[in-house]
């Protein structure tokens, strides 16, 4: 029987002051963790406000980042709701359909506008030479559980994070994805790390981020 250790809840500033680099999966950009107690309360209006809040902390030259990725999986989300409320027009819940535009997974302007920002100011990750070769050795080496079927950017969300952290020091994954959350406890295990200099938060509200610990159970 494994055994957890306390786990942390911070927001933007917080892991800004703690980490050299903090890196932000799809999931939780467009939505807080959907286990989360705050998940009915999360509107567009509280999205708004937690974007407005990570482009002000990176125009205070905070270390956020997103991967190559993440631009194209924003807007795909965004196609494939399209596709939906034209599929179901004639239907009975086109009504409520037509009040989910409001959602983020809808709000095309946002999406882009969020994905500009994050080309004009360079806060697309880019690997070095030596970072992309580490990155793919433990791309190729990730200890997947047998029940998981992680796609190719998930595999690469963490192999490019635990790169980067080699080369930068302090690194925090941010991300709502409970296989990578576990992909990455099978590899700090493995690294012989504690998971505070190579951390895992998930976004459990608007701007609370919560750390999470090495979990030995997940091994077995």
């Amino acid at each position: 029987m494994g055994h957890t250790y306390y786990s942390n809840e911070t927001n933007l500033e917080g892991l800004a002051e703690k980490f050299n680099v903090i890196i932000f999966d799809t999931c939780a950009i467009k939505d807080i963790h959907p286990l989360s107690n705050e998940k009915s309360k999360y509107t567009k209006s509280e999205h708004s406000r937690f974007l407005e809040a990570l482009i002000e902390k990176i125009n205070q030259r905070k270390p956020f980042f997103i991967p190559r990725h993440v631009p194209k999986e924003l807007m795909q989300g965004v196609k494939e709701f399209e596709r939906y409320v034209g599929v179901n027009k004639f239907s009975k819940k086109r009504k409520r359909v037509k009040n989910k535009l409001k959602d983020i997974y809808s709000d095309k302007e946002l999406s882009q506008d969020l994905i500009k920002f994050f080309w004009e100011e360079n806060r697309i990750l880019k690997l070095t030479k030596g970072e992309k070769r580490l990155s793919n050795e433990v791309y190729n080496s990730l200890r997947v559980p047998n029940e998981l079927s992680p796609s190719e950017n998930d595999k690469r969300f963490l192999s490019a994070g635990f790169a980067i952290y080699k080369n930068s020091g302090k690194t925090a994954l941010i991300s709502n994805d409970g296989g990578i959350l576990r992909m990455w406890n099978s590899l700090i295990i493995e690294k012989k790390l504690s998971g505070e200099e190579f951390a895992f938060f998930t976004r459990n509200r608007t701007d609370g981020f919560e750390q999470k610990a090495k979990y030995t159970s997940f091994l077995s």
